[in-house]
């Protein structure tokens, strides 16, 4: 019997280096996310220049006038990029808080008191999954709102004789649009 409790700790210590391991990548992952958030961020950010100075350009809405509408729409934008951050943080958090506790686990059989490792394993792989659609959920949502902000600002942009009032409308649908992804 202590032979079997030998081998399941070690394959607990297995299992806890691979999710380290994995903890690594996800850091990896969550790092270039990190970088794809501040891209589309200047992505947005030189179409809304390149769109304000149209708009200006042809006398149909001032600077000043564009800068106010999209305030908002660039408020809500920054949120969820926030909200986004902090998501990512506390799932990374999360894992490292589990890999600790199946090292205290593992530290507290090789001392001799064996707890529930399949129990345990079974609840950190729930929660884990719950977190990981979560996570996955809100990157999904969020690069598609992204994807149809550029691609209204784009199709704005390509228009020849965009007005300040298709410009609001743009502007009220991508608003309606971000009420239903919320």
């Amino acid at each position: 019997m202590l032979a079997l409790d030998n081998k399941l700790v070690e394959l607990v210590e297995d299992i806890v280096v691979s999710y380290e391991n994995q903890i690594s990548a996800v850091g990896a992952v969550i790092d270039s996310t990190y970088h794809m958030l501040r891209e589309s961020e200047a992505i947005l950010d030189d179409a809304n220049s390149q769109l304000r100075q149209a708009l200006a350009s042809r006398s149909s809405l001032r600077r000043k006038d564009f800068d106010s509408m999209m305030a908002d729409l660039q408020s809500q934008q920054a949120e969820k990029h926030q909200v986004i951050r902090e998501t990512l943080n506390r799932f990374v958090q999360e894992h490292k808080e589990s890999a600790a506790h199946l090292r205290e686990m593992v530290a507290a059989a090789r001392s001799g008191e064996m707890g529930d490792f399949r129990k345990v394993l079974g609840e950190i792989q729930t929660r884990q999954g719950e977190a990981e659609g979560k996570v996955i959920t809100l990157l999904k949502v969020s690069q598609e709102e992204h994807e149809e902000i550029v691609s209204e600002v784009n199709r704005l942009l390509g228009s020849a004789s965009i007005t300040a009032q298709e410009f609001k409308a743009t502007l009220n649908k991508l608003k309606c649009r971000q009420s239903q992804f919320n």
